[in-house]
């Protein structure tokens, strides 16, 4: 048969265990909300990329059909 002491003994542990538990629940917890704040923040970063790829793109093309204009000039022949 288990004696009071014992059984107190026993509790103790398993009150620590519960208090370290959630304890580190509580770090795991605040880390997940930070990991999502860096995800979220990730993903506003790759849209901002690709707008900007996007307008880089168009700027592109726009200076491509302004040299090709230029060399036609320069050529004095009709745009194709």
């Amino acid at each position: 048969m288990v004696n009071a002491k014992d059984l107190e003994e026993q509790f103790g542990v398993i009150e620590r265990r519960i208090k370290a538990i959630t304890s580190e629940n509580r770090a795991l917890t605040e880390r997940i909300a930070e990991l999502e704040r860096e995800i979220a923040e990730a993903r506003k970063d790759a849209r901002t990329r690709e707008h900007v790829s996007g307008i880089t793109g168009q700027v592109r093309e726009r200076i491509e059909k302004v040299l090709l204009s230029l060399e036609t000039i320069g050529t004095g022949k009709p745009d194709a």
